[in-house]
């Protein structure tokens, strides 16, 4: 059965395997987690993704068609200068100060985003640092 030392230093071996087995379980989250908002952020900011497209291309988009509006004689309906009514005219208007401040807040909302991930990124990224260097400090001990 051994002495009692050596049911001790078992015993305390044994709490030391728990402790690291139930810091590497919790390090499993931390990483999958790290992996989530990760895969999150290249989409928010891959070129590619329909996010980045709506940012940059819509944006361009919207800034030129809403410009392009002549607001004297076209509506964006196809209005023109023989029908277009004074409702018409402040109509567009009214769309093109839309039209602009729903891109702009859809642009700044993608932005803000980005910041959001980044910041829980870094907190993640140092929990798994603080998880790596208390199981390290564990393992030596055993």
């Amino acid at each position: 059965m051994g002495t009692t030392a050596e049911q001790e230093e078992a015993a305390r071996r044994a709490a030391i395997m728990a402790a690291i087995a139930a810091l590497k379980i919790e390090l499993v989250g931390v990483n999958t987690a790290i992996k989530y908002y990760e895969a999150i952020l290249s989409i928010l900011q891959n070129e590619d993704s329909s996010l980045a497209f709506i940012k940059k291309d819509l944006t361009t988009f919207v800034y030129d068609y809403v410009s392009s509006y002549d607001l004297k004689g076209d509506t964006p309906w196809g209005g023109n200068k023989k029908n277009s009514a004074v409702t018409d005219l402040m109509t567009a208007k009214a769309e093109k100060t839309l039209y602009i401040s729903d891109t702009d807040s859809l642009s700044s909302n993608i932005d803000s985003a980005i910041e959001t991930t980044n910041e829980k990124l870094t907190e993640l990224y140092s929990k798994r640092d603080d998880l790596e260097d208390k199981i390290a400090d564990l393992e030596s001990q055993l």
